[in-house]
């Protein structure tokens, strides 16, 4: 299954869609997830390439979505699969964990670090190529 990032905020937070992540739970799916670059004008004002700041910013945003919104934690056996290394994830866990222990988003089920030893992100362009964090 492959699940692009720009629609994650939905896919997170839509009640319609709680029977699709159910299912892929229920299948122990492995699910790829890959940034789109931003539709955004202002983000390639730059003239940069999506790649450099587009994919790993998209890429952030959707982990911190799914890990506020807890469909890590209500899909302990899913794998996900974070593209280009997981964008900036791996540097940034230990800031998940300090967010969680503060207590500064209310509602969480499983703590930064529980979860993020269970996330692969791909180093190039597919599973056998991960690096499990």
């Amino acid at each position: 299954m492959a699940l692009f990032c720009l629609r994650i905020p939905t896919a997170c937070t839509s009640e319609t869609l709680e029977p699709v992540f159910g299912e892929l739970e229920r299948r122990k799916t492995v699910v790829y997830v890959h940034p789109n670059p931003s539709p955004d004008a202002v983000a390639h004002s730059l003239g940069l390439p999506d790649n450099l700041l587009d994919f790993p910013t998209d890429t952030n945003r959707a982990v911190a979505q799914m890990h506020y919104t807890n469909r890590f934690a209500r899909t302990p056996n899913v794998k996900y699969i974070f593209s280009h290394a997981g964008g900036s994830i791996p540097y940034l866990a230990a800031r998940f964990a300090i967010i969680d222990e503060m207590g500064f988003i209310t509602g969480r089920e499983q703590p930064g670090l529980i979860f993020f030893h269970r996330l692969r992100c791909g180093l190039l362009e597919g599973p056998e190529t991960s690096t499990k964090y």
